[in-house]
């Protein structure tokens, strides 16, 4: 058996962007979330003779992820609004993973996580720079029902008084190959 500690910092880049929101009232620019990612985890060898070879184990996920949001809010009335906001985006989450630890030369390794399936809770957090009217939360709610995630799941998001949204769970997924050497 063995326990790891991963540590990331995720830049502007990569998977987590979104290219901007363009709907009849809110218009942003493109954003792109970074931040920080923690995951302890453990696994047990299938092999005798060390921790090489096909394992098992389990992980815990947390990560915090923010990006600033700019653009611009019309109002029913033709009014318009500067959109300057942080939103953030914090995950736990619990999961099982299945890989396989590879000795390249003496202590150097490729290690294959095949799979590493999960489930997270997420919450969601607006905090504005410059004031909003509350239509604008109104507005921005409206326009979130109609994203659906996978084929038959609802992402029901609704940002309540406070700018942040009830916890919302969804599955989780980790995969991946990494390259160390072992100490």
């Amino acid at each position: 058996m063995s326990i790891g500690l991963n540590v990331g910092y995720k830049y502007n880049s990569g998977i987590f962007s979104v290219e901007g929101i363009d709907i009849d009232k809110i218009s942003t620019k493109k954003f792109e979330f970074s931040g920080i990612k923690i995951i302890p985890e453990f696994r047990w060898y299938l092999e005798k003779g060390g921790m090489t070879g096909f394992y098992i184990g389990g992980y815990l996920k947390y990560q915090n992820y923010k990006t600033p949001i700019e653009g611009i809010y019309t109002d029913n009335n033709y009014q318009t609004s500067p959109i300057d906001l942080v939103a953030q985006v914090k995950t736990t989450a619990v999961g099982l993973q299945v890989g396989y630890k590879l000795v390249i030369k003496k202590k150097f390794f490729a290690d294959f996580l095949i799979a590493g399936p999960g489930f997270g809770s997420n919450t969601f957090e607006i905090k504005e720079n410059k004031p909003l009217p509350q239509g604008f939360y109104n507005d921005l709610n409206d326009a979130l029902e109609i994203y659906n995630l996978y084929d038959n799941y609802k992402l029901d998001v609704k940002f309540d008084t406070n700018q942040k949204t009830d916890k919302i769970n969804l599955p989780t997924f980790r995969y991946g190959i990494k390259v160390g050497y072992m100490f």
